[in-house]
This record gives C-alpha cells, structure tokens and sequence, in this order.
C-alpha cells in the first residue's frame, strides 16, 4: 500500500493555521484573561502567575515537541530485505495437493537451503497476501516487513507507519511516535486548562462576556478534538495497533455487515502465511478476522515496541526475525486453533481456504 499525502504546496496551508490560532489564542489568554482580568480586575497576582508559568510552559512543551515531530521524521525502512525463499514450499503444496509423492511429503523434514546472498529463509510466521506471498515494495526495492507501508511523501517505507498529521504537517511512525504523543497529550491539557480556568474564574455566565465565551467554545471544541485523537492513540496502545490498522479494521467490519461481496472484500482481508504445524516441509494460508489484533502484546509491550531502536537492525535476517517476534503469543494460539478445524490453505495450492 503506498500511502499518498496532500499537495506539496498546499500542505502547509492547514499547519501555519494551526499554529496561528494556538499562538492568538495563548495571548488572548495570557492577556485578556490572566493579566486584564485576573490581575487588573481582581488583583489577584498569585493566580496570574501560576496560570501563566503553567499555560505557557505547556505553550513551549507543545512546541518543542512539534518541532521534532518534524526534525526526527517518521523513520524508514533503509535496509533493503530480499524476498523470502519460498519456491520449495510451494512446489511440495502444489505437488500434496495434487496427490503426488504424498508419503515422502508428510514424512519429510524442514527444508534446508543453502547459503544465498539473495534469497532469505522466511520465518515461521509472516503477513502475506491471498495467495501466501509477503508484501513486496518496488519502489524500495525491498520487502515491506516492520509493519511498513509506503510514503509517497518520503519516497520510502515507513516503519509502524501510524498516519499522516494534517494538522502538523508531518507523517507519525516509529521514530517521531514519541515527540507526536508529548505533542498530544500537552495540546490536550493546555486546552482543558485554559476553557476550565476561564469557565470557574471568568465569570461568563454571569457577565456574559463574549470573548471569554468565545474563547471557552473555540479551546473546548479543539479540546474534544484532540480529546478523541488521544483516546484513539492509547486504545491502539491497548490493542497493539497502529491508527493506519485500525482503520483497516473498522473498514473490513464495515464491509462485512454491509455483506460486500466476497470477491470485493479481497483487499480488506488480511493472511498470514505460517509452518504447518505437523509437517515443516509445507507452509499454510491462514485468513484473519475483523478482530484479530496480531502485534497485541499487552500494554507495556506494546508501547515499548514504539521504542525499540531499529537502527540496530543492520541485516536484512535480523530484521526479518524482528518481524516475526512482533506477532503476539494470543495471536499464534488463534492462529493455531484455526488451523486445528481446518481455516486454511495450503501454500502452493490452487483451492480455497478450508472449513
């Protein structure tokens, strides 16, 4: 999947006004309501002080954090994988289910490979397409592993690709994840902050004063916003998602109760291609639910999986194997289950999942 993005020209557009109206909005509050208000009106210097020491170095938190959102970038993909060596599985699925050499295939063991400076062993597990092949990228000229997907914007594959930020200009992935949640969770609670401590000291519902009232509308609008974006950001943390997989998600759940047609539901739904089991000489095709979260390891895992330096991974087989121990414990006994009652095809077959 390549990702496109808005307008080279008019992508700033949305960003500069962003930063225009959070700039106005501070002085508003610094000026009308915290020095003209609170300090002249009321004399209360100690309120004053305590509300702009607290608004303002949230001001320079949210920021600096926008600013390496966009110095550090989303991240890339540098390292070119080569494609998974998978001509053997699929020749011995193709021969098993024709009926040929069936004994030699249930009683052989795992192939073995010799060294390749091309071709990589393919791990026990992987996301791949229908027909059991990983997602390949010919614009990097390398397989998309990582949970990549790639940026028309960056011209290349962007690890834990999260989404593009319209509202800051930048694409969210595993290098800026951190900055763009400081980000967040600060704008949110400058927004609370400041409609809260205009509603309780400004006094608009009894003096009606219009530019507090439109002051407390425009932040606690923004404030449900941001709100909802942050909820979003910690329920993927929870399920071990990005925002780009969730959508997925509820797209494929849409589908299903809309009853789309099973042959236009194709690119919604997702595969793994996995060991068989009781035989390592073939691999199977197993096809995922709306609710499946496969990189659902728990909270603190989840979140420290945002963390781990990439950067370490300096071979392709490394990262490889990575991407392989992203794959929850819950999710490969799902995975496992299905394959027990038959959910599955055969890698190399012609014929449709089983069950």
């Amino acid at each position: 999947m390549v990702i496109a993005t808005t307008g080279k020209y008019t992508r700033p557009i949305l960003p500069t006004c962003v930063v225009l109206f959070m700039a106005y909005a501070q002085w508003a509050y610094s000026y009308y309501f915290c020095y003209s208000h609170i300090y002249q009106k009321s004399g209360d210097k100690s309120s004053m002080i305590a509300f702009l020491v607290i608004t303002n170095t949230l001001w320079l938190i949210l920021l600096l954090s926008w600013v390496l959102v966009i110095i550090l970038g989303p991240g890339s993909q540098d390292v070119q994988v080569n494609p998974y060596d998978l001509d053997c599985y699929a020749s011995n699925g193709y021969r098993l289910t024709k009926n040929t050499d069936t004994v030699s295939l249930l009683s052989a063991e795992r192939p073995t490979y010799e060294d390749s400076l091309y071709l990589l062993n393919p791990p026990d597990i992987f996301e791949c397409d229908p027909n059991g092949l990983p997602f390949w990228c010919s614009a990097c000229s390398s397989l998309k592993l990582l949970r990549s997907h790639h940026s028309s914007l960056t011209t290349k594959c962007i690890p834990f690709f999260d989404h593009y930020c319209s509202f800051i200009g930048s694409t969210i992935g595993k290098r800026n994840y951190g900055p763009f949640m400081i980000f967040v969770i600060c704008a949110e609670v400058m927004l609370l902050f400041t409609s809260i401590t205009v509603i309780i000291y400004g006094g608009i519902w009894n003096s009606l004063n219009a530019a507090f009232i439109v002051l407390v509308v425009i932040t606690g609008t923004f404030a449900i916003l941001v709100g909802n974006l942050l909820f979003n950001q910690i329920s993927d943390l929870f399920n071990g998602e990005t925002t780009l997989e969730r959508m997925h998600r509820i797209r494929w759940k849409k589908s299903l109760r809309a009853k789309t047609p099973q042959n236009n539901m194709g690119n919604l739904t997702s595969y793994v291609n996995t060991i068989h089991p009781y035989n390592e000489k073939l691999r199977i095709v197993v096809a995922l639910q709306p609710d499946d979260l496969p990189y659902n390891k728990g909270f603190i895992e989840n979140w420290n999986s945002w963390f781990f330096d990439i950067s370490k991974l300096k071979e392709p087989d490394q990262i490889s194997h990575y991407s392989y121990t992203m794959f929850g414990i819950k999710f490969k006994k799902t995975i496992r289950q299905r394959i027990e009652i038959g959910e599955y095809k055969i890698f190399g077959a012609n014929d449709g999942l089983r069950g």
